[in-house]
């Protein structure tokens, strides 16, 4: 069982990435990731 600090209160995300904030910063890291891409494809880096 675990401890009782470590229990989530009800309706509470299983994982920090789940709150809105979370998903902000992970389209926010994937459009860096697009980005890097469409410029790699610009100077044809594989």
């Amino acid at each position: 069982m675990a401890p009782a600090a470590r229990e989530r209160p009800e309706g509470a995300p299983d994982r920090v990435d789940d709150t809105r904030e979370g998903g902000m910063a992970r389209a926010r890291a994937r459009a860096h990731l697009d980005w890097f891409a469409a410029v790699g494809r610009l100077l044809d880096v594989p």
